[in-house]
């Protein structure tokens, strides 16, 4: 077994460069005690805000998309003037969008079929409005926007707008290089 080494008792008793720094800081925080608190305090009080607007706008969101959930539970009839409703109510929130693009998809689908059978038929409501709502929402995603863009012109070419539609597909603000050919097909069937 090896000695252990020796320690020089007179060593111990002066303090190191780390233990003398440590008590200038811990001296100058007390002698500005006052300020020091106050800082802390703003601090933890604006955690505090921060943190309680998160769980305040998470609470929100949730509530939003439980209402939307049980309103694309209904049947159809009942389910597309709720969603009129609570478009108008969540308007600016994602759970929003999602309804506004089930109406743009409904009143697309339901423009597409009265053309079908009566083509001097009137369009009452249309799907481009509500596709034109949903990229109102500025949180979208590019691939979102491209393809909200994508289905506003078809449904605008539905209606006849064909230069409106044009220019959505050909000069509109968000499609990317990747999605040109998909847009220049979608442009073909106008």
């Amino acid at each position: 077994m090896s000695k252990a080494p020796k320690i020089d008792r007179k060593q111990l008793k002066t303090s190191d460069r780390f233990v003398q720094s440590g008590q200038q800081m811990l001296g100058w925080v007390a002698s500005r005690r006052t300020p020091f608190l106050t800082v802390a305090t703003v601090i933890v009080v604006v955690v505090a805000c921060v943190y309680a607007y998160d769980a305040w706008t998470e609470k929100r969101e949730l509530a939003a998309w439980a209402k939307l959930n049980t309103i694309l539970k209904l049947a159809e009839s009942e389910r597309i003037e709720k969603l009129k409703a609570v478009y108008d109510e969540l308007k600016g929130t994602r759970p929003g969008v999602v309804a506004a693009v089930t109406l743009g998809d409904h009143y697309f689908d339901s423009t597409k079929k009265l053309l079908l059978k009566d083509n001097s038929a009137k369009v009452v409501d249309s799907g481009s409005s509500w596709y034109g709502r949903a990229l109102e929402y500025g949180e979208l995603l590019a691939s979102e926007k491209q393809l909200l863009l994508i289905d506003r012109a078809k449904s605008l070419e539905l209606e006849g707008k064909l230069d409106e539609a044009l220019v959505d597909l050909k000069t509109g603000e968000g499609i990317s290089a990747d999605n040109r050919a998909l847009v220049l097909l979608a442009a073909g069937g106008i």
